[in-house]
């Protein structure tokens, strides 16, 4: 998927900790350098946590042989998976968190304090309160724009957007 200068490529060799995570690169797509990665646990299952959110696993800053570590994040979620030949509809809760993910991921730190993260995270540093949902909130609004929506999901039977 491609969406304004970034696209999104699922890894497939790449340990998960369930068979329904996936993981995705982020790109630039125009030229190609690697940002970060984000995993989508959007499926409910035993033991999970029951609310939609966006999880920072690891925060983007150069070590000291000067190597930048690319951050990582987790979109979490809840929902039911498809069954019977129905799609599962997460497309609105997907873009919801996609703003705070392509924050956390798009984030090109030299210090960790100074990379996207929020106050549940085990390392220092992070947005404002009053900022935190600004990305979720606009990229949330993309989803009502038909041909994002369209483009971006894998439903047959597209009347429904």
């Amino acid at each position: 998927m491609k969406i304004c200068w970034i696209s999104n490529f699922a890894q497939k060799d790449v340990d998960v900790w369930h068979n329904n995570v996936e993981c995705y690169s982020v790109s630039d797509a125009m030229i190609g350098d690697l940002h970060g990665y984000f995993y989508l646990d959007v499926f409910s299952c035993d033991g999970k946590y029951s609310h939609q959110c966006m999880y920072p696993l690891c925060p983007s800053y150069v070590k000291e042989d000067e190597m930048q570590v690319l951050s990582a994040c987790v979109n979490l979620g809840n929902l039911s998976p498809p069954r019977e030949g129905l799609p599962s509809l997460l497309l609105f809760y997907l873009f919801h968190e996609f703003g705070p993910v392509m924050h956390c991921v798009l984030t090109n730190s030299k210090h960790s304090l100074h990379s996207w993260t929020w106050l549940a995270v085990p390392w220092l540093g992070g947005d404002e309160r009053d900022f935190f949902e600004v990305t979720t909130m606009m990229l949330e609004n993309i989803f009502w724009q038909t041909e994002i929506s369209k483009q971006s999901s894998n439903i047959d039977d597209r009347s429904c957007l």
